[in-house]
């Protein structure tokens, strides 16, 4: 399987989770409920959900998938665990045989449940600081990972086009929820682009690549594709977005303390 039929089935079971989840999450603080939708769904909560519906859908793609192919410990590193494994994970096991695809996936959210701004989506992405746990900091820790033939990271993350003020404000119409929703999405719009409101990840994910590639990470061109489902969305500021990947050389490891200064305080 390629790296782009990966990315196409994430793209395409995005909107299929947003119609069919029943996971609701709470809000930390005030313990109020999320609306049901994979925008406010977390991370691996997505991962398991789009990959259920893969599995089931397209079962030759992922044989034999099961929760053993999710969260599946790196060997050799206790307390590490990648997100997902491609292949039979009891069958691959004892033959001793390396998985197909070992990949890591992060979401980057640039807004939060409510609309408003996340001021924390675009750290998630570029971050060059392990405490941060970025898309850099998974590839440097997937290129570690021993047992797979191939390695990749997967990002996703909703964004908005131009219109999606308005499409946003329709989807409340539609929900029958508040407009507190797109009113907070058109603040953060108009800020970001006061002229054609609009608010895409793509000039953050150069940015990402452009780290990607100086640490020697990356192997080859990243995959993308976008998705969009306004008309049937459960979240008026989740309806659009897109999936990209890159595959992650395994014969270059580099950590991420090496582009700190050095411990004798040279700049």
């Amino acid at each position: 399987m390629e790296l782009q039929e990966i990315v196409d089935r994430f793209a395409q079971g995005i909107p299929i989770v947003d119609a069919t989840t029943v996971t609701e999450n709470l809000h930390r603080r005030s313990k109020q409920p999320f609306l049901r939708s994979a925008f406010s769904l977390r991370e691996n909560q997505l991962v398991n959900e789009v990959t259920a519906w893969w599995g089931s859908e397209f079962s030759e793609e992922l044989p034999n998938f099961s929760g053993a192919n999710l969260e599946f410990a790196y060997p050799g590193q206790p307390g590490n665990f990648c997100d997902l494994v491609i292949g039979s994970v009891p069958e691959f096991q004892r033959k001793n045989e390396p998985f197909e695809w070992a990949i890591e996936v992060k979401r980057i959210q640039l807004v939060g449940d409510n609309g408003k701004n996340n001021d924390y989506g675009i750290t998630k992405l570029i971050s060059p600081y392990r405490k941060d746990r970025s898309v850099i900091h998974d590839a440097d820790r997937l290129s570690t990972f021993v047992g797979a033939r191939r390695l990749a990271v997967i990002v996703y993350g909703f964004d908005f086009s131009a219109g999606a003020e308005f499409r946003s404000l329709q989807a409340c119409k539609r929900l029958r929820v508040s407009s507190n929703y797109s009113e907070h999405l058109a603040t953060v719009l108009k800020f970001e682009s006061p002229k054609s409101p609009c608010y895409r990840l793509d000039a953050a994910i150069d940015i990402a690549e452009i780290a990607l590639r100086q640490r020697g990470l990356v192997n080859g061109s990243r995959r993308t594709r976008r998705f969009s489902f306004w008309e049937t969305t459960r979240h008026p500021c989740g309806a659009e977005g897109v999936v990209v990947a890159w595959e992650i050389s395994t014969s270059t490891h580099s950590c991420l303390e090496s582009t700190s200064p050095s411990a004798n305080g040279s700049n």
